[in-house]
């Protein structure tokens, strides 16, 4: 029998939540993920949390530096994605601790956010971690000297990858799960991935059933939500919105199990355009989402 996951005796909920912001957008070429933190909480995110009667501790905005944006290759907007993720793993080692049994919630911004607060958790947990990256994309492009990519693109590949990018902490690929990826990675730096597609060849229950049971039970689990996992039409405030990808009760229901594991210590949520969901629709839907997957217990 898996001991990290519910195995029939009473769920118990979430008791506590640290939350913090971090509204950029330095690893995208357009502006507006920045907007993301402010919009969960206009659309009463807390409120519901409270409801719940969860105990929310915030813990404020991580203040993004001002620099110049810019076009020039290898990483878009650089050193500014950098001087985020050191002053993003700066602020949350006092707020990463094996002695925390609550949960971290992080709202992103952009999703090479999870360079810093991955190296936080990893040096918190004496890199006793595994991330599971639930995102339409591996994320694992490699610095091209010659192109200008967004760092969104690079955030595994500098988390796994020397160099002259990030000094910061680092997994290995095998530290690293990806879930829900549309297409195989630009780079294959060797990080496990279960596809759209594999996950409903698999089903999607038994394919991170599967995925949660294969991770040392010692591991603390890290989990980073993209917009663009969701299908267009249930989620058109994705940054990088697809025809295809999981429906909203297909990502409840991933969320539902993942966040049912006693080792999960930390979630954030990325890449989501507010002034595209100017009803709150989509942001309310990601909420709920949010919601369901904590009144499942762990």
């Amino acid at each position: 029998m898996n001991r990290h996951l519910y195995t029939g005796s009473m769920p118990t909920m979430v008791s506590e939540i640290r939350l913090f912001d971090l509204p950029t957008n330095a690893g995208c070429l357009h502006l507006g993920t920045e907007k993301l933190p402010g919009h969960f909480r206009k659309h009463g995110l807390i409120g519901r949390l409270a409801d719940l009667g969860i105990q929310v501790t915030d813990l404020g905005e991580i203040p993004a530096p001002q620099e110049p944006r810019h076009n020039r290759p290898p990483i878009r907007n650089f050193p500014l994605p950098k001087l985020i993720w050191e002053m993003t793993d700066s602020f949350l080692k006092a707020h990463f601790s094996p002695e925390f049994r609550g949960l971290v919630l992080g709202l992103g911004g952009d999703c090479s956010m999870v360079v810093g607060t991955v190296s936080a958790a990893v040096q918190a947990f004496n890199h006793d971690v595994h991330l599971l990256y639930l995102d339409g994309d591996v994320d694992s492009i490699a610095p091209d000297p010659d192109t200008c990519m967004g760092s969104a693109g690079m955030g595994l590949w500098l988390l796994t990858q020397k160099s002259e990018f990030w000094q910061g902490a680092q997994l290995s690929p095998s530290q690293i799960t990806v879930l829900g990826n549309k297409e195989a990675p630009d780079t294959d730096v060797g990080i496990p991935f279960v596809s759209l597609e594999k996950l409903r060849e698999i089903g999607l229950q038994k394919a991170v059933h599967d995925v949660l049971s294969s991770i040392p039970k010692e591991k603390n689990i890290l989990v980073h939500f993209d917009a663009d996992l969701l299908c267009e039409a249930d989620m058109p405030a994705a940054y990088s919105p697809r025809k295809d990808g999981l429906t909203l009760q297909e990502s409840a229901n991933l969320l539902k199990i993942i966040l049912a594991d006693s080792r999960v210590r930390y979630l954030e949520f990325s890449e989501f355009v507010p002034d595209k969901d100017p009803e709150g629709l989509s942001i309310r839907a990601l909420i709920e989402i949010l919601i369901s997957s904590l009144l499942a217990g762990r």
